[in-house]
């Protein structure tokens, strides 16, 4: 075992078997909390979101909060009565499935870039939301932040790449525990208000660092433009809702029953956490000064200096009602841990969706194979490269990385919806009165949620066009553009490879093509430098193919050199006659491709086998300073048409080993005879 084996033993763990895949079906009863991590982790920021977003309006504007956190829970209801109708008419098919089949291929392309940048932007925001309250509990580690959160996608990335079954536990209980939290702080909070009339902020838990100053309150069509803007951050929230549709084969039966059940938990849990929250922080009377907010009215943006993160809203409000700094720390490391649970859950999302794009030749075919721990490796390294370039391009700054959020999950919406509303239209124009009707109100449906989405995303450009959406757009166009041309190239190699109809056998046993007419000579080539055991044993296997001609070839890279070879290749007497091929630019490969081209020339129908010694050494650092010219030859002949390459590797280190026991076996045996 080498040394990196070592290693990616030690990371990855030893390989499974197949057929002992560790994963399991879920349960009905975990399945509902295993998939609802990655929306009901949204509660730990999108609330925040829309309330840092009106800060920059003043207190005024933050009195719209509640409204605003309204509109998301409404959106969110729509979306998930609307994905109830997917698993019911589409079992087992998410948003891509159905914009493949009813909107074509492209549509289909854009909705998988567009959910591959939602799973990837799911982990980047969450490890760096997760990496922002660990600074909140312990402020001293403030400085490490971003190294924080990209150690989170690295931790992620190694754990899916293990396979654990504790994985799925470890998303149940953070889900449970999180929302034993956030009832404990809604039903306590809404307790004291019931009783005192407020909620009064706790003085201490405002920003750190200097006194925030009131941004001046917005105005007119400034006042509304904030007021959509922080709805559309807000919608961050609906993030993770396709989960139970994209993941119900990994439900156990009924799988329908079951994710339809899940997108009732989401949509009530986020529906109710959002506006609770929204109310009690405007109960409690958290302004942009009170949350540790800075910023100016007249810029109309959110107020957050670079690189830091303002104290969150459930922070806060489980500050106010204990009256005390402590429950900060909890209220931390349990928001973490479901952002942890959301980071897993994408890494269990992201390479099926990937698994399911190479099927249709969108993606490299590499990613439908499973690894050592029969887990999506290739899937999974790429959705932990990508997190982890956009956590340190943007350096863990959730202001940043929120901006390009979203944009990717209400396209996939739109454009699924719309195509399941083509479909029940579909189905409407063939059906049985008894079921028309049903038909109807799916149609419908459908296509109101998909025009909802089309609406949420206009408002999204419109507010945050300048803010970054405008990446999200270039990369999604981007990833759709790259999909379809890789899907063309596959097309393309697979047309070039099928053999021709019209050549095929007439009868049993003949040949199907011209490419299985067998070649009527074989021509080898014996790579040569030097006269040592690996060239003799090239030699050998060369002649053990019974070859019609066979040579062995120096190329005349240095005369002196040239000189001393051929007077050793005399004195070894071997039997294989050698050609010098000239080579005044001192090149290996051309004078070789130049004289199999003149074989070729001559005798089209021979196949030249080239024969080329190998060293394979112990280490692998001792492989740079190896094989360079075998490389670059590999890199050459194989553009050359009727060319078969063989490598002899000559193992340095064991083949010696081999040899001398071998020898000494012999002499054992000799002296044994003749005694």
């Amino acid at each position: 075992m080498t040394f990196f084996d070592a290693v990616k033993r030690a990371f990855v763990g030893t390989a499974v078997a197949t057929g002992k895949s560790p994963e399991a079906r879920l349960a009905p009863k975990d399945a509902v909390p295993a998939l609802s991590t990655n929306a009901i982790s949204s509660l730990a920021y999108a609330p925040d979101e829309i309330l840092f977003t009106l800060a920059a309006g003043g207190v005024a504007a933050v009195a719209f909060a509640p409204w605003v956190g309204v509109a998301v829970a409404l959106v969110t209801l729509i979306l998930v009565a609307a994905y109830r109708m997917t698993v019911r008419r589409a079992p087992g098919q998410g948003d891509y499935q159905i914009a493949r089949s009813e909107l074509g291929m492209r549509a289909g392309a854009s909705v998988g870039a567009a959910l591959l940048l939602d799973l990837t932007l799911t982990v980047a925001v969450s490890m760096a939301v997760a990496a922002s309250y660990i600074v909140i509990a312990f402020p001293s580690l403030e400085p490490a932040q971003p190294w924080i959160a990209f150690g989170g996608v690295v931790l992620l990335t190694l754990l899916s790449l293990r396979g654990l079954t504790r994985a799925v536990r470890i998303r149940i209980v953070s889900v449970y525990v999180f929302l034993t939290m956030l009832v404990l702080i809604l039903v306590a909070g809404t307790v004291m208000v019931m009783v005192t009339g407020q909620l009064q902020p706790f003085e201490s838990a405002s920003t750190t660092g200097g006194q925030a100053r009131v941004p001046a309150p917005a105005e007119g069509w400034a006042a509304v433009i904030l007021v959509l803007r922080a709805f559309s951050t807000g919608s961050a929230a609906v993030t993770g809702l396709e989960t139970p549709v994209t993941n119900a084969s990994s439900i156990r039966s009924p799988r329908a029953k079951t994710a339809g059940r899940t997108l009732m938990f989401i949509g009530i849990v986020s529906a109710i956490g959002m506006v609770g929250i929204l109310l009690l922080a405007h109960a409690s009377g958290l302004a942009p000064a009170a949350s540790g907010l800075t910023g100016s009215g007249t810029q109309a943006q959110r107020a957050v200096e670079p690189g830091t993160w303002p104290t969150p809203v459930t922070v806060l409000l489980a500050q106010s009602i204990v009256g005390a700094h402590w429950p900060a720390i909890l209220v931390a490391l349990v928001t973490v841990v479901i952002l942890l649970g959301a980071g897993m859950s994408a890494f269990a999302s992201f390479p099926r969706l990937a698994y399911q794009l190479a099927q249709d030749d969108l993606l490299p075919r590499q990613m439908r194979t499973r690894g050592e721990r029969l887990v999506f490796s290739n899937g999974i390294l790429l959705l932990g490269g990508f997190a982890g370039i956009l956590v340190v391009a943007f350096g863990s700054r959730v202001t940043d990385l929120i901006q390009l959020y979203v944009v990717g999950i209400f396209m996939a919406f739109g454009l699924g919806q719309l195509g399941l509303a083509r479909r029940a239209n579909k189905h409407r124009r063939h059906a049985v009165r008894a079921t028309r009707r049903r038909d109807i109100r799916h149609m419908l449906l459908a296509g109101f949620t998909s025009a909802l989405s089309c609406v949420v995303l206009v408002t999204i450009v419109a507010t945050r066009l300048a803010y970054g959406a405008f990446l999200a757009f270039l990369l999604i166009a981007m990833g759709a553009g790259l999909m379809l041309a890789m899907r063309r190239h596959y097309l393309r190699v697979d047309r070039r490879l099928k053999a021709p109809a019209h050549q095929a056998a007439a009868r049993p046993g003949e040949l199907a093509c011209s490419d299985d007419v067998l070649p009527s000579r074989v021509h080898a080539l014996v790579l040569a430098s030097n006269t040592n055991r690996p060239v003799r044993r090239a030699i050998a296997y060369a002649r053990g193919m019974r070859p019609a001609r066979l040579e062995c070839i120096l190329v005349d890279t240095e005369p002196e050199r040239t000189a001393r070879f051929i007077d050793s290749w005399e004195e070894a007497h071997l039997p294989v006659p050698l050609t010098v091929l000239a080579s005044p630019y001192r090149d290996v490969a051309g004078p070789l491709v130049d004289h199999i081209r003149r074989i070729r020339a001559e005798k089209p129908r021979e196949i030249v086998a080239v024969f080329v010694p190998e060293y394979v050494v112990e280490h692998a650092w001792e492989r740079l300073v190896h094989n360079q010219v075998v490389a670059r030859l590999h890199s050459h002949l194989r553009l050359e048409p009727g060319i078969v390459i063989a490598t002899v590797p000559w193992q340095i280190g064991l083949e010696q080993d081999i040899s001398d026991s071998t020898a000494g076996q012999v002499g054992a045996a000799q002296e044994g005879s003749q005694a």
